[in-house]
């Protein structure tokens, strides 16, 4: 006789498929924070890439021709840079004059790039001027992808105070300058300037520009108007003629302290105002000549930080609630001297009106 043995096939409960379930779930949720921090990394190294670049970009140029890119430069076309500039205020009169982008084309490789300028003889708009990934945060995708859009700024300090620009106050000037009525002389300024002030490692050079303070949209083929009586002058205040043909206005390609109006009397203090960095977001009470304002500074979509290039080439991520005085000193290649230095009394140097910011700083003042 044949036994015939039935074996039980092994299965799950329900209530085991719901434990299975429960953890897979929480493993999920334990692991996307970290793939989304990863992610953010990626992307933060890619910008610190994309800003050393520049930064070095920048100081070979400043090898080169002895002098650092202004905020504002002649075209790089001889006729085109003969034309005078458009500094009545026409928004599209002409295009003689370049941003700081422009000038660096050549040592980012896009000599090609460069060449639409170089070859303009007209003073017209540039066209053709491509979005570049280089000058783009992956963290910070622009509205208009595909316009020659810049996520980067460089230090114009104070720009332009009371008819007069000052080295010791920021490192871009205006190479061009002005005449005429609210005229001012045009300035160059140089790494080896700033290496005998406060030095090159702790001077600010290059920056983030890009959260939604940042308004409108910057782009690198810009043609800077001259700072003007009949408007503000600072690093959000006073337009750059842009050529893109959707947004043909762009704020000056530039980070710093204040906005002033050019041609008035140096204000004897009040509070912060208001900045995208939370340093500024005046707790301490500290009483400064110029008031930070919130698309003035450098900012981005990186958690908690910033990355910028320093005058000597080095590249950080900076943390975004350092101190006003640290971040005022960072803008300066000299704290003794020039218009944004003040005089807190008689026998106190201080930076924009903050008392202790003529202390030496510390790397750890500013990470």
């Amino acid at each position: 006789m044949r036994t015939h043995i039935q074996r039980s096939r092994a299965g799950f409960t329900l209530v085991e498929l719901l434990v299975v379930i429960a953890i897979i779930g929480t493993l999920v949720g334990m692991l996307l924070p970290a793939v989304q921090a990863a992610r953010e990394a990626g992307r933060r190294n890619t910008c610190i890439n994309n800003v050393r670049q520049i930064g070095l970009a920048v100081t070979n140029f400043d090898n080169s021709k002895k002098f650092i890119p202004g905020w504002r430069n002649a075209h790089p076309n001889s006729t085109s840079a003969s034309i005078a500039p458009a500094d009545s205020g026409a928004m599209n009169a002409n295009f003689s004059t370049v941003s700081w982008p422009v000038l660096i084309l050549p040592g980012l490789e896009r000599l090609d790039v460069y060449k639409l300028w170089e070859n303009n003889t007209t003073g017209t708009p540039v066209s053709l001027a491509p979005a570049m990934e280089i000058f783009k945060c992956p963290t910070s995708v622009p509205a208009l992808e595909a316009a020659p859009s810049i996520a980067y700024a460089g230090n114009v300090g104070i720009g332009y105070v009371a008819g007069a620009q000052y080295r010791d106050d920021g490192v871009m000037m205006d190479t061009v300058g002005k005449s005429g009525v609210g005229g001012y002389t045009a300035m160059k300024n140089g790494v080896d300037y700033i290496s005998s002030g406060d030095g090159a490692s702790n001077t600010l050079l290059i920056a983030e520009r890009s959260n939604a303070t940042f308004n409108p949209q910057a782009f690198y083929d810009a043609s800077p108007r001259s700072a003007a009586t009949s408007y503000s002058f600072a690093p959000n205040g006073g337009y750059d003629v842009g050529v893109n043909a959707t947004a043909n206005v762009s704020p000056i390609i530039g980070f710093g302290a204040i906005t002033k109006t050019p041609g008035t009397a140096f204000p004897t203090g009040g509070l912060i105002a208001s900045t995208s960095l939370k340093m500024a977001n005046v707790t301490k009470g500290e009483a400064m000549a110029f008031p930070l304002v919130a698309d003035a500074t450098p900012s981005s979509r990186h958690p908690g930080t910033f990355v910028a290039a320093f005058c000597d080439g080095h590249v950080v991520a900076l943390n975004d609630s350092m101190e006003p005085r640290v971040y005022c000193q960072l803008l300066t290649p000299n704290t003794v001297g020039g218009a944004g230095v003040m005089m807190g009394s008689s026998s106190t140097p201080c930076v924009y009106g903050l008392g202790d910011a003529g202390k030496p700083l510390a790397e750890k003042d500013y990470q």
